[in-house]
Formats: structure tokens, sequence, C-alpha cells
């Protein structure tokens, strides 16, 4: 099914842009986003520190069907990396937890876009995209927690030491509504500002964590942290 909407896709484009051949243009995007977090919380008998380091990439290939409009495919691709430790402290039980996270996701999608001024007419430009697209994503996290008592004194605690893995895989479908500008630095060359969750619909329709399967869901979200998952972009016209 997955072949023959991309293959139906790919079909329309390519006899439009036949149809519009004189000026039809074709776009080549590069960008992405790269984000690193730091939370640390210290409280009585009470520590915590999470670290996360998000690297995200989204190449873009698309064609002008008119002045305003661009037909594409779209590919995004986010690794993420996590690191959450806590610690509690009293008088006669200690534990901590380490957990590190590794996860991947892959998207594969089409998107419509529309400039409100023609590519060309001035340096500035404003646009709205709508962006289908079908996702996968692969989680391994290692939990690792230590208990201490101390039965005979903290110099010869009870200690108990226990490790966990998790691997958890999702699909999903996805329909995002992003915004932009861009900034026209040369004839073919543009640099371009995206914000990316304006709105989304996400339908996630396998879900499992070790073999186990969970039950379907679907999330809708509207304004979440646009500007901290804003990415740039340079854009060349062909």
């Amino acid at each position: 099914m997955k072949q023959t909407f991309v293959c139906f896709f790919i079909a329309s484009v390519f006899t439009l842009g036949i149809s519009r051949a004189q000026q039809t243009k074709f776009l080549i995007e590069v960008g992405g986003n790269y984000q690193k977090t730091n939370y640390e919380t210290d409280d009585i008998n009470y520590l915590a520190s999470n670290k996360q380091l998000t690297t995200t990439i989204q190449p873009r290939l698309g064609v002008f069907v008119g002045k305003h409009t661009v037909l594409g495919l779209s590919y995004d691709f986010q690794k993420q990396k996590g690191e959450m430790n806590t610690k509690l402290y009293w008088d006669s039980y200690r534990s901590s937890t380490e957990m590190d996270i590794d996860n991947k996701t892959h998207g594969i999608g089409t998107f419509y876009r529309h400039y409100f001024r023609a590519v060309y007419a001035s340096r500035w430009n404003v646009f709205l995209e709508l962006n289908p697209s079908y996702q996968t994503s692969k989680q391994l996290s290692a939990l690792t927690r230590m208990d201490q008592t101390n039965g005979s004194g903290w110099d010869n605690p009870m200690l108990s030491v226990s490790q966990y893995l998790y691997t958890t895989r999702q699909k999903a479908v996805n329909v995002g509504l992003k915004a932009g500008t861009s900034y026209r630095l040369s004839k073919f060359l543009h640099l371009q500002l995206t914000l990316p969750s304006i709105a989304h619909v996400n339908h996630m329709f396998h879900n499992e964590e070790n073999d186990i399967e969970y039950e379907n869901s679907t999330n809708f979200s509207l304004f979440s942290h646009p500007l901290s998952n804003s990415s740039l972009s340079l854009l060349f016209t062909l």
C-alpha cells in the first residue's frame, strides 16, 4: 500500500510538472535541529539529573507546481540519547537509579507547501506546510537500580542490585502543520526557518515493549514548543 501511494504521488507530480514545464522549478532542502538539555534537582534526601541530546536531520525534495506552491517528498531522522540518574537518602535506606536511553525515529512522507509571495518576488517570504508521514521508532533503555539498607551500619550495608533492558518499537502515521519564513540569499539559495509544531495529529497503530503489545493511541497537539523545536535549513532552487 505504501509503495502504491508513493508511486502514485511521483507520477502525479511528474505529470503536473510536464504540463507546467516553463514555470516549474525543483527544490532541494537540507536542514535540521540540534538540542542539548540538562535538568538537575537537589532536594532534601533526593537528587536527580536528566541529560538529553537530540539531533534531527530533515532533507526535502520538491517541485514547484505554481509560483507559490511546492509538492514533494520528505524524510525525517531523529536520534535521541538520554541519561537519567536519581538518588534517595534516608536514615536506614539508600537507593540510586541510572537509566540510559537511545532512540531513533525515521519518517517518510510527502509535503505541500504554500508561499504567500511568489518565490522570486522578494527576499523575504512566509509559508505554511502540510506534512503527512509514516514513522517508525526504536528505543533501547538500560536501567540499573541499587538499594542499600544499614542492617549492620553503613560500613557494612546490605546491597541489592537490579538491571533491566527494554526494547520499544513503535509505528505511527503523523500529520503536521508547519509555518516558517525564508530569506533569499541569492538567485538559487535561500535560508529558511521552520516552526514544526504548530499543530499535529499522531496515530500510533503499533506499540510494543519487549514483545508485549499495547493499545493503539491517537494524540493531538497545538503549539507544542514551536520555538525550541524550530529548525534551520538551506534551500536550493534549480
